[in-house]
């Protein structure tokens, strides 16, 4: 017989001979995966028995219920057995009748139990078990559950209950996120209609995502596309994107993960909104998984404007500041106060490193030339306010920031192409003025650089077709 122990989410196998040393702790262990239903004698969130119908909390009318998917199971002769505890829910069996099989109902059931985890914001544990019934593959089933969103979460080992040794089997975990729940195509549609317009001409849908203003039909339909893609395979993206980009968050990046945008710079627009999202939801599980491994190294947030070398002083800054090779790193022009420090102090309270700011300095000149190198060239004014703003704002991150000593900020200069890179300091990064000046001094700066031929890549050749460098620069 297996039991659960509801502290620790972990299942022992005990004898039937020891069963009653099992029963005197009952106030710690459940039964699973026997005659006992637990779906027929209810438990609160502390695993006591209640005189209430079902099984869980129930919600307000409008909400899934653990209760109402229990209630549904019984009444289709379907052997669900469910826990939920303070931290977590865990699935201890759903056994389909052989006559109902392969009609998609253990989907179903797993995707209302994802829905109701993401209600309440508690993963989910299972142990495949190719026991339950005839031809059941294992690799079969762990992949069934790998495709709806389940993940390894610890792999089993040998463990001495009792005087033998028992191989634990491995435990699967959901983590709840509110868009990875299935959802028909007709749904999915439905849910990216407005239902609140903004001011700023675009709107919030039924998901609560932000939909970006002044959009094509063609941009609306690619900017929709990726939403929909999020709403499908969220743990496939994130997945994707890890494999890709590894530890480093920047959301330019996670454009990428749109196929449109990755053959078509010019779509940022579409996929703004989209990619902002779903970087969100890749920082705020790095964090989580940061706190869960009890890692302590810092994390890095890198500053500065477009074009000023960030990738590379993030070399050099790793070394000054002694970080690892692949640190938890979020890529950023850091331009905006509110935005600035409400990431940062995510950070601080969602794991235990420091925060280690890097702020890359350039000459503006050198921005722009560096800038025009690159394959997505960034327009000219978003450049030019990208500095202003990163200038300004680090100055407001110093001052904001004196006194906790978990934050640090590095300055690194680059003042050449290659990079010439070197450890600075605040007093290095200028102050701007006269917007109108400065981007006539580098839109003359620019033409000279294509007039010349001194646009080269890494290898010293000329970048082909620098006029539409230009064009797209100037938003020509």
């Amino acid at each position: 017989m297996r039991l659960l122990n509801k502290a620790t989410g972990q299942f022992i196998n005990v004898p039937t001979s020891r069963l009653a040393v099992a029963l005197i702790r009952s106030d710690e262990y459940m039964f699973v995966n026997d005659d006992f239903k637990e779906s027929e004698h209810p438990r609160d969130e502390d695993g006591k028995f209640t005189k209430g119908s079902g099984g869980g909390s129930s919600k307000s009318s409008g909400k899934l219920s653990l209760s109402s998917i229990e209630s549904k199971a019984k009444s289709q002769k379907i052997d669900l057995q469910v826990h939920e505890g303070k931290e977590k829910i865990t699935l201890a069996l759903i056994k389909i009748p052989e006559k109902q099989r392969n009609k998609g109902l253990g989907k179903e059931y797993i995707n209302e139990l994802k829905e109701y985890a993401n209600q309440v914001n508690k993963p989910i544990d299972l142990v495949p078990d190719d026991k339950q019934g005839k031809n059941v593959d294992y690799d079969r089933l762990v992949k069934f559950y790998e495709d709806l969103g389940f993940k390894l979460q610890e792999k089993g080992k040998p463990e001495k209950i009792g005087g033998f040794t028992k191989h634990q089997p491995d435990i699967y975990r959901y983590e709840p996120n509110s868009t990875t729940v299935s959802k028909s195509a007709n749904q999915i549609k439905n849910s990216l209609q407005s239902v609140k317009e903004l001011k700023n001409g675009g709107y919030i849908d039924h998901n609560g995502f932000e939909h970006s203003p002044n959009l094509t039909e063609a941009q609306r339909a690619v900017e929709n596309g990726f939403y929909t893609e999020i709403l499908k395979n969220t743990p496939k993206l994130i997945a994707d994107y890890k494999a890709k980009f590894k530890n480093k968050i920047d959301p330019d990046d996670v454009k990428r993960l749109d196929p449109n945008f990755d053959k078509d710079s010019s779509l940022a627009a579409a996929v703004h909104e989209p990619s902002s999202y779903l970087s969100k939801v890749i920082w705020n599980q790095a964090l989580k998984e940061k706190k869960e491994k009890g890692d302590t190294s810092p994390v890095l947030f890198t500053a500065g404007g477009s074009g000023s070398g960030k990738s590379e002083a993030g070399e050099l800054a790793k070394a000054i500041i002694g970080a690892e090779e692949d640190p938890l790193t979020f890529d950023s022009v850091l331009g905006n106060f509110d935005k600035s420090t409400k990431k940062i102090d995510e950070a601080l309270q969602a794991q235990d490193g420091k925060i280690d700011i890097v702020y890359t300095n350039a000459p503006l000149e050198l921005a722009v030339l560096l800038n025009m190198k690159r394959s997505r060239t960034v327009k000219l004014d978003t450049q030019i306010e990208a500095h202003f703003a990163a200038s300004e704002n680090i100055r407001k991150l110093a001052e904001h920031y004196k006194n906790n000593d978990r934050v640090k900020i590095t300055v690194v200069n680059n003042t050449g192409d290659p990079p010439d890179l070197a450890e600075g300091s605040l007093a290095d990064v200028p102050t701007y003025s006269d917007r109108e000046g400065i981007r006539k001094k580098l839109v003359a700066h620019a033409e000279h650089l294509v007039k010349n031929n001194l646009i080269k890549d890494k290898e010293g050749n000329l970048i082909p077709d620098p006029e539409k460098r230009l064009k797209l620069l100037l938003g020509n």
